[in-house]
């Protein structure tokens, strides 16, 4: 039986919508920028790595346009929070088209949806924000087995199939129902009250607990992806730190789906692969800010060279050899060098040695 992706289909559905918002978004600013024939001139100034033919159906190809054009695409009409949410966008739609076996967990679905109704509301289109909203509401735990998984016995995964499928063996299935209905997506099922003198009291109050808990969720969810990544070398402790010093390093094994922030104090793995400044999924590392820098075979791996060499890609396969410059919007370049990949069940793990120094900020 084929396991069905329900988180990868919402969030393979906001990319769709996220696509179609962007072309004549793309295809406007563009036009007015550089004129009708605008297309072929950008791919020449601005090729994509691995990319052998463009067209503007793909969410990768509008994502690099809106990314790249600065004066189709400056602060005035792009900030620089909606562009590190393109960046975003851009890492769930790899991730989307790589995960193919199992389904992405709810916190990196949950995430990837919100990132894409933020971005789609700072372009002013508020009403397909709320659309791709509502896909939020869709998702499935993954913590726990799906409902179609936790049936060995080949029971149906609704009372409504039971009941089309009824057979001989009626009392069977007639036990079974209940314990379907135990079977629950909902990530934060409210439990029963155990006493029904005072049910509506309790009830009441485990919904205003559930609500309060959503919000404290939310907000934390938008603390980590917009306030903490941002961390400034030219603001706080570091302001007074010259070009090229040494911020933070650390050696960390980082799982897939997680990710990590530069300037955290030690830097530690966070969980989903969103947010931060690097994360791995997919058997990649995808840089936040889409600069990445493959450090080659002849060349060392220093501020210098990661300072110097702007060949960059948005995302990188992981080899056991590699080593990798990342550079942030804030200017935080980081040196990442991988000492290890080990396999532990499912998962895959990545030990790896990170230097971080104070850096110019990109101009674009």
């Amino acid at each position: 039986m084929t396991t069905k992706l329900v988180n990868q289909d919402q969030v393979t559905a906001g990319l769709r919508t996220v696509t179609q918002v962007l072309n004549p978004f793309v295809q406007k600013r563009m036009t007015g920028a550089h004129g009708k024939n605008w297309l072929p001139d950008f791919v020449r100034r601005h090729p994509r790595p691995g990319a052998s033919q463009e067209h503007l159906g793909d969410l990768g190809f509008l994502i690099w346009v809106l990314t790249k054009d600065e004066r189709a695409f400056g602060p005035k009409v792009l900030p620089r929070q909606a562009k590190n949410l393109a960046h975003r966008i851009r890492e769930a739609r790899n991730l989307a088209s790589h995960e193919q076996l199992n389904d992405l967990d709810l916190t990196t679905a949950r995430t990837a949806l919100q990132s894409m109704a933020e971005f789609l509301t700072l372009i002013g289109e508020p009403g397909k924000a709320n659309e791709v909203r509502q896909l939020t509401g869709r998702l499935q735990s993954t913590g726990s087995a799906a409902p179609h998984a936790v049936r060995p016995k080949g029971s149906t995964p609704t009372t409504r199939r039971s009941g089309q499928r009824s057979g001989s063996k009626t009392k069977t299935k007639t036990k079974s129902k209940p314990q379907a209905r135990k079977v629950d997506p909902q990530p934060w099922p409210a439990p029963p009250p155990r006493k029904t003198s005072a049910r509506p009291v309790i009830q009441l109050k485990i919904g205003c607990g559930a609500v309060v808990a959503l919000a404290v969720i939310a907000l934390a969810t938008v603390w980590v992806l917009f306030g903490q990544r941002d961390a400034d070398p030219y603001e706080g402790k570091y302001k007074n730190e010259p070009l090229g010093a040494r911020l933070n390093t650390g050696r960390i094994e980082i799982p897939r789906d997680y990710h990590l922030r530069f300037l955290d104090e030690p830097i530690a793995p966070l969980q989903g692969a969103f947010g931060g400044d690097l994360g791995f999924s997919a058997g990649q590392f995808t840089a936040a800010d889409g600069r990445i820098v493959v450090v080659t075979r002849g060349e060392k791996l220093s501020y210098a060279t990661c300072r110097d060499t702007t060949r960059y890609a948005a995302s990188t396969r992981v080899t056991k050899t590699l080593r990798m410059c990342v550079t942030t919007d804030t200017g935080v370049v980081a040196g990442v060098a991988v000492r290890g990949v080990r396999k532990q069940g499912t998962n895959t793990f990545v030990k790896i040695d990170i230097i971080v120094w104070k850096g110019r900020k990109p101009k674009g």
